[in-house]
């Protein structure tokens, strides 16, 4: 649970994981998704938000034989956008340039990839986003030396087809965002800079390493 101002956040979550002696590639990915809710002095909840990250396991795949890129095109085209930037032809170590870009104080292969953070619209403005954000990779990142997203607007992303989703999209009142998408990524990439992440030149992804430590709630 994170706290802001007067306003207890509560993350719920779940995640699943297939039993099985035959390995597929994507076995080595493991997705947290879940919904952030207010809580008041009587535990009534709220929804505010919801969330969804992936976490690499690399080091595993590495003595499993299977290439980082197999086990991130296997479970998503999405994914897959962070190979080339992250590691590149390294893999499976983390490319050079993302090693210089953090002074090298990256120990370790494995990845957690913050994916998504959805904030209903009257509770944005408070703060909430970059202390649910720390909160996250505090609790998530536990055994990655990465932390990586991609600065992406919501408002820019391409409608979903399911009802539910629809009706998420219309609750979260995108059409009521800015409509410069350079601007809005901009502000978006200055926002996650709050928390220590650093913008990884020539690519759209931003990177921190877990060996620095994290800003305090004060000072994000």
């Amino acid at each position: 649970m994170s706290e802001k101002g007067d306003l207890d956040i509560v993350m719920r979550w779940t995640t699943e994981s297939y039993v099985s002696e035959y390995l597929e590639s994507d076995d080595f990915i493991y997705e947290t998704s879940g919904k952030l809710f207010s809580s008041d002095d009587n535990d009534e909840r709220k929804l505010v938000g919801k969330f969804r990250t992936y976490y690499v396991d690399v080091e595993r795949a590495i003595d499993e034989g299977e290439p980082i890129f197999e086990v991130l095109d296997a479970h998503s085209s999405h994914l897959v956008e962070y190979f080339e930037p992250l590691f590149g032809s390294e893999a499976p170590d983390f490319s050079n340039h993302l090693l210089e870009l953090l002074d090298h104080e990256v120990i370790g292969n494995n990845l957690l990839i913050l994916d998504r953070l959805e904030i209903l619209p009257q509770y944005r403005g408070k703060g909430l986003g970059l202390s649910v954000l720390r909160h996250m990779i505090a609790r998530l990142s536990f055994g990655a030396s990465l932390v990586a997203l991609k600065p992406f607007p919501l408002q820019f992303e391409t409608t979903s087809d399911t009802e539910a989703e629809k009706k998420w999209r219309a609750m979260l009142r995108l059409d009521q965002l800015p409509t410069d998408e350079d601007a809005a990524t901009e502000k978006l990439c200055q926002y996650y800079k709050r928390l220590g992440f650093r913008r990884l030149s020539g690519t759209p992804m931003m990177v921190m390493s877990t060996a620095r430590p994290f800003p305090s709630i004060e000072d994000v």
